[in-house]
């Protein structure tokens, strides 16, 4: 995953550590100024796999813990989700002061599948 944000850091720092070991992956993930101060948009690009999925919920769970921000997801750039990438993406949905918006049909259909397709 590549993650960029409009101050040049998206975050904490664990986060960006793990995600530079992360070479081979192929999701943008982009912070993007939300309209509080105590907001995080995370904007997200691509073809969201496995491991740009863990990497999104590993990166949610810091900005929580460190930052106590709500985030919102913004799914309006992706153009494939697996039906294991949507497991995750639906376990990040429980997460309190999280919100998942711009999600375009065929990948909302797969969130909100029932998890019983194969990839």
């Amino acid at each position: 995953a590549v993650l960029t944000g409009t101050n040049g850091a998206i975050g904490p720092a664990l986060a960006l550590r793990r995600a530079r070991k992360e070479l081979k992956m192929t999701t943008r993930i982009t912070r993007i100024e939300g309209e509080r101060a105590s907001e995080m948009v995370l904007k997200l690009e691509g073809v969201v796999t496995v491991a740009d999925a863990k990497l999104l919920e590993e990166i949610c769970e810091d900005i929580r813990r460190e930052l106590d921000h709500s985030i919102t997801i913004d799914l309006s750039g992706v153009n494939y989700l697996g039906s294991r990438s949507a497991e995750v993406i639906r376990r990040l949905r429980t997460m309190p002061g999280l919100s998942i918006e711009g999600a375009h049909l065929f990948v909302q259909q797969i969130i909100e599948s029932d998890g019983n397709h194969h990839e």
